[in-house]
């Protein structure tokens, strides 16, 4: 199994691509409702990496642009790298998540049409899957979509499909950029103008601060992974920082309000943080001790 390339039909209905498959000697197979659970970091590390994971049934499949497409049996959905048998598609995934968790980003199911043409042998040399009535927990994706799978040893035969598929009114998607979003990173950097007054200056800076600590508090109160408490307490503590140099620019009142209210947020996180870096760094810290020690 090589690299897929999905696109998405611009007309009304998948009449003119599903005769021009029948025209080129592809077969259709029976169609089934099958979901489709992407995976990623909160911080999208896989997207960034041009990559996509994706469990379909008991299968997990990591493919991307121009990476070969691999997979794995999996008969859950797995938190971390380490829930997979231990192999390539582990490693793979380890060095590019690190301590994150896989959060599942969105659920489609649909109705799921194969294509499939064979040579005389009767082995598969090209396979697309047309995908329509495509559902997420948030309602209905307007449109159908087509797959091209690039199978292994028959290269020219996908290009031959693909070029085919692009053909029949479907534009190319940009790794599913329609229905799934990169992931969260904040960015403490904020543009400002020289010549904007201070207040505005303070109050964009620690917005861009509150939306950070929103978006990681979640993921903090349930434990999803320890980077979602480090994150949030980086954004308290530069929060913080931001107070010290605002006793001319904020009042009074507000600013003591805040500098005891975030003093007390790095507190009480303190102790959560320093059992999640002593967990992490475990290993280390006994390497050299002996069993009598």
């Amino acid at each position: 199994m090589g690299t897929s390339v999905s696109c998405r039909g611009e007309g009304a209905g998948p009449d003119r691509l599903t005769t021009a498959l029948a025209g080129a000697g592809f077969v259709a197979e029976a169609p089934a409702t099958v979901s489709t659970v992407v995976l990623d970091t909160f911080d999208g590390r896989l997207h960034a990496a041009g990559l996509r994971l994706e469990r379909r049934g008991n299968v997990l499949v990591l493919d991307g642009d121009g990476a070969v497409a691999a997979q794995v049996p999996s008969s859950s959905t797995p938190r971390f790298p380490a829930d997979l048998p231990p192999g390539p598609f582990r490693s793979r995934l380890a060095d590019l998540v690190d301590i994150r968790a896989l959060v599942p980003l969105v659920t489609l199911t649909s109705r799921r049409s194969p294509f499939v043409r064979r040579n005389g042998q009767g082995k598969i040399v090209a396979a697309a899957q047309l995908h329509e009535h495509l559902t997420i927990p948030q309602g209905r994706v307007d449109g159908w979509f087509v797959e091209v799978e690039e199978l292994t040893g028959y290269e020219k035969q996908a290009a031959e499909l693909l070029e085919l598929v692009r053909s029949c009114e479907v534009r190319p998607l940009d790794d599913g950029a329609d229905v799934v979003q990169a992931g969260f990173r904040g960015d403490p950097s904020v543009p400002l103008d020289a010549g904007q007054l201070a207040l505005d200056g303070f109050r964009a800076v620690l917005e861009n601060l509150r939306q950070a600590m929103e978006a990681t508090l979640p993921g903090t109160i349930d434990d999803i992974d320890p980077e979602f408490l480090h994150d949030f307490r980086v954004a308290v503590r530069r929060t913080r920082s931001v107070l010290g140099h605002a006793k001319d620019v904020l009042p009074a009142d507000v600013l003591d309000w805040s500098r005891d209210g975030f003093r007390s947020l790095g507190h009480v996180t303190g102790p959560s943080r320093d059992l999640d870096v002593y967990v992490l760094e475990w290993n280390g810290y006994v390497s050299g001790a002996s069993a009598e020690t």
